[in-house]
């Protein structure tokens, strides 16, 4: 019973991260979109890894890479990730 609360709380843990993870790609590229000088494009596959965000306008090409934190609780400063 300890080994299965143990890893339930674990992979709890690992999807709210990758939740947290997506949403802030997801708002990140939402945002994008309101440049109308640009044309975006989002989660571009490029062998063994992506790039996230990729824009193209009249001043160049731009890699975008999303990176998102959680707000930490009001009594620990740092949040735990990972």
């Amino acid at each position: 019973m300890i080994f299965l609360t143990c890893r339930l709380i674990r992979d709890y843990n690992s999807r709210r991260i990758k939740r947290l993870a997506y949403d802030g790609e997801v708002a990140v590229g939402q945002e994008l979109q309101y440049l109308t000088d640009h044309v975006a494009f989002h989660d571009f596959q490029a062998g063994t890894f992506n790039i996230d965000h990729i824009l193209v306008g009249a001043s160049g090409v731009y890699a975008v890479e999303t990176k998102a934190r959680s707000k930490p609780d009001a009594k620990d400063p740092m949040p735990k990730i990972g």
